[in-house]
């Protein structure tokens, strides 16, 4: 590493892409600073911290705010989320596949990532990287309370689209930890948006008419972060009434990070 800092490998023909071009400005700028900021590591998935994002950047907190959940929804083609984000954790989704100067095949590279990770809290973001690039889990999935209750269908599972023209090389998968018992997994449960959330949102006036309270991917996020252990359509119906009873303080653009924290905090209180 030398005073200037690590070298990060972009290719050129991201700034041609149509799903980069759809993003609005500061969404194409916060992407460009997630991805060769130095606390990126060797991942490309980090420990974040808003406050230095927001230096680094030059936007304000609700800027950023919409930046990242722009970057969090599906790309127009069809293709995965530029990010994830869980907890304080955040993963710019291929940018370590697609980068021409690391490869997983290299064992010195692997090593370096695997190191990387060893630093990251235990969140299932941790886990669900290391399926995707084949990786040994940093640790045991038992510090999650198991993770079987709560795996996805094959359908919500990384897949590539759009974003494997970038694709650097066909990289041979490397060993990682044994996978959970079969017959477990193929029994469990998929990730659906509850009942509740549907019918709460149709009773609510304010936060029903948000678009994205009524995607999957923004529940999957809460249901993971929460480990499903609150009544969302409850919560919803709570916010809402708190909404209506503080109009002065009421978000009135970013109603999605709103109900995002509210969820967040009845969380904690379980």
């Amino acid at each position: 590493m030398s005073r200037r800092g690590v070298y990060r490998g972009l290719y050129s023909s991201l700034v041609d892409d149509p799903d980069f071009q759809a993003l609005s400005p500061h969404a194409r700028l916060t992407l460009l600073v997630v991805r060769i900021c130095s606390q990126a590591g060797a991942a490309a998935i980090f420990r974040y911290y808003p406050e230095l994002l927001r230096a680094q950047t030059g936007l304000s907190p609700r800027s950023l705010e919409s930046a990242f959940i722009m970057l969090e929804r599906p790309q127009p083609s069809g293709g995965r989320p530029w990010i994830e984000r869980e907890g304080v954790v955040l993963w710019v989704r291929n940018g370590l596949r697609h980068d021409p100067f690391t490869s997983i095949a290299n064992p010195k590279h692997r090593s370096s990532v695997e190191t990387a990770l060893q630093s990251l809290p235990h969140l299932r973001i941790v886990l669900r990287f290391c399926d995707y690039y084949s990786l040994t889990y940093p640790f045991a999935t038992h510090a999650l309370g198991g993770l079987d209750s709560m795996r996805l269908t094959p359908s919500d599972t990384d897949t590539d689209t759009e974003e494997d023209r970038y694709r650097v090389s066909d990289e041979p998968p490397v060993s990682r930890q044994p996978e959970p018992d079969k017959a477990t997994a193929g029994s469990s449960p998929t990730l659906t948006i509850p009942a509740s959330v549907t019918k709460a949102l149709d009773q609510a006036r304010t936060l029903g008419k948000v678009r994205i309270l009524r995607t999957l991917t923004f529940w999957q996020a809460n249901i993971l972060a929460t480990n499903g252990s609150i009544e969302y359509g409850q919560e919803i119906l709570k916010a809402e009434a708190w909404l209506t009873a503080n109009p002065s303080r009421s978000p009135r653009k970013d109603l999605a990070r709103f109900l995002h924290n509210w969820i967040a905090r009845a969380g904690e209180r379980t």
